[in-house]
C-alpha cells in the first residue's frame, strides 16, 4: 500500500458547512511512487480550482484561511490529476461510495475519449484524521481548466452521496435521467442534498461541457486561459466553478456567451 507523506501546513479553514463528508486533496507522486499530499484537506471543492490556478499561472491564493503559494507548496502534478479523497461521515463505506464515483467520472471520460479514472486505497498513517484515504488517478483533461476540476469533484460527491447507481454501461440517456430524477427524489441521504440541489442548474450541461471543451475553453499554455485572467481570487473562488459555469455567470464574459449558444 502506498505512503503518503501528509502536508504539515495550516489546516484550519474558514469553510461552509459541507454535508458531503467528503474531503479532497491535490498529490503527487515522488520518486519512489509514494505520495505527498500539496495542501491542506478541503471540503468545498472551489480550493482546488483555487490552489490550481496558482500551480499553473503562479497566482498567489490566500483565501478563507487556505494559502498555496508557487515554489512553496508541494507541487500539484500536472501531467494527470493525482488527488486524495477521504470521508469524515461514520458508518460509511467510502470504498463502495467512491467505486460509483469512478464509474460516474468514467462516463465523462468516454465521452471525452480520454483515459479512465483509477482508484486504490492508500495508507493513511501517520494523520489522525481520516481511518481510510483512497487515490484517484485520472486525466490531465479535468485539470486543463478550473471548470472541469470543479466538475470532477462535483461528481465524485454526487457518485458517493446519491445512493444512486451509476453503472459504466449507462449511456447519455441513462445518467441524464439519474440526474434529472434525483431533483425529485423525496427521499435523499442528508449527505447529498446541497450538491443535489445545484442539479436544476448543470444536470443537461455536463455532457455538453465535456463534449465542447475545446471550443469552450480557449488555451494559453495548455491550459484554460482563464486560470491566467486578472480575477480577484474572491470573484476566481466563487464563480469559477462549474454551477456558476452553467448560470452563465463566470469571471470571464467571453465564456459566458460561448457557454449560452453550445450549452443551451
Amino acid at each position: 500500500m502506498r505512503t503518503v507523506k501528509w502536508f504539515t501546513g495550516d489546516n484550519h479553514l474558514a469553510e461552509e458547512y459541507q454535508p458531503s463528508g467528503y474531503h479532497f486533496s491535490f498529490a503527487h507522486f515522488d520518486k519512489d511512487k509514494n505520495l505527498v499530499q500539496c495542501h491542506p484537506w478541503v471540503k468545498c471543492k472551489d480550493f482546488l480550482h483555487d490552489a490550481l490556478r496558482t500551480q499553473v499561472s503562479e497566482i498567489p491564493t490566500d483565501i478563507f484561511s487556505f494559502k498555496f503559494k508557487y515554489g512553496e507548496n508541494p507541487p500539484i502534478d500536472l501531467t494527470k490529476t493525482v488527488m486524495l479523497v477521504a470521508t469524515s461521515s461514520n458508518g460509511v463505506d467510502a470504498s463502495k461510495e467512491l467505486k460509483n464515483s469512478i464509474n460516474l467520472l468514467r462516463y465523462f471520460e468516454r465521452v471525452a475519449k480520454v483515459k479512465k479514472s483509477k482508484m486504490e486505497e492508500v495508507s493513511a498513517t501517520g494523520q489522525k484524521k481520516f481511518k481510510n484515504v483512497f487515490l484517484f488517478v485520472s486525466s490531465r483533461m479535468w485539470l486543463t481548466s478550473p471548470i472541469l476540476i470543479s466538475m470532477y469533484s462535483f461528481l465524485t460527491r454526487l457518485g458517493a452521496t446519491s445512493g444512486v447507481n451509476f453503472d459504466t454501461k449507462y449511456n447519455k440517456t441513462h445518467i441524464e435521467n439519474k440526474l434529472k430524477s434525483l431533483q425529485n427524489s423525496k427521499d435523499l441521504p442528508a449527505a447529498c442534498t446541497k450538491d443535489v440541489s445545484y442539479l436544476s442548474t448543470v444536470w443537461d450541461k455536463l455532457y455538453k461541457t465535456i463534449k465542447f471543451r475545446s471550443t469552450l475553453f480557449e488555451k494559453q499554455n495548455g491550459f484554460h486561459s482563464l486560470y491566467f485572467k486578472n480575477v480577484g481570487i474572491h470573484e476566481f473562488h466563487d464563480r469559477a466553478g462549474i454551477v456558476s459555469f452553467c448560470k452563465l455567470i463566470s469571471p470571464d464574459e467571453k465564456l459566458n456567451e460561448k457557454a449560452k449558444e453550445l450549452l443551451q
